[in-house]
């Protein structure tokens, strides 16, 4: 397998960092690379896995948004699993355990049990963060919703994923500046995140 981004940009080089904690083996020569697969136990078929949290809140969507999304996703038994940090845990268990078909795998997971997870995904749903560059090299296909803060974080060297915005109006700057926020329940979200339609999102996933 191969990865297909300008090394100029800076960003690649903790994209390599995260492939090595996921223990690939990496030619930086001519972006190559495998790994090992890990797959966790008793994974259900034709399943989506949804990483809804970034390291800064402002760059996901507000719970019940992802609520609504997820909802939709597993209304035809499509398996949904949650991924993220031992952190993350709690809030991601709120979906989990009010949506049935949704597994919370919140860190429980090593980074090749993650990499296997996502590489047999059906669809793979993320935001701006690491994971989702995983996502991007490994090829898979699926939605990022993304920003336009810091868009070099983006997986736009992967075709399949498609990372959606939506500009009418977003005031960033791309250079993590600028003032795209809205407020919800005291909290801050990108306006170019939040104003995307959770029905677009959806029929893009499926």
């Amino acid at each position: 397998l191969s990865i297909d981004f300008d090394l100029n940009k800076m960003f690649y080089k903790n994209v390599l960092d995260l492939l090595k904690k996921a223990e690939f083996s990496f030619n930086e020569t001519n972006l190559s690379y495998n790994y090992k697969k890990n797959y966790p136990k008793n994974l259900r078929d034709n399943y989506i896995v949804v990483h809804i949290m970034a390291s800064n809140e402002k760059r996901s969507l507000p719970i019940y948004r992802w609520r609504n999304i997820i909802s939709r996703l597993v209304e035809n038994g499509t398996p949904v699993y949650l991924t993220g940090s031992k952190i993350d845990s709690e809030s991601i268990s709120v979906l989990s355990s009010e949506i049935k078909g949704v597994y919370n795998l919140a860190g429980l997971l090593s980074f090749s049990q993650l990499a296997s997870l996502i590489e047999g995904s059906r669809a793979f749903v993320g935001v701006d963060t690491g994971i989702t560059h995983l996502a991007g090299v490994l090829g898979v296909s699926g939605v990022i919703i993304g920003n336009n803060s810091n868009p070099t974080w983006l997986p736009y060297y992967n075709k399949k994923l498609k990372v959606m915005t939506n500009n009418e109006r977003c005031t960033c700057n791309k250079d993590k500046k600028g003032n795209c926020l809205v407020e919800v329940s005291g909290k801050k979200y990108l306006k170019c995140m939040y104003d995307l339609k959770d029905d677009d999102i959806v029929s893009e996933i499926k």
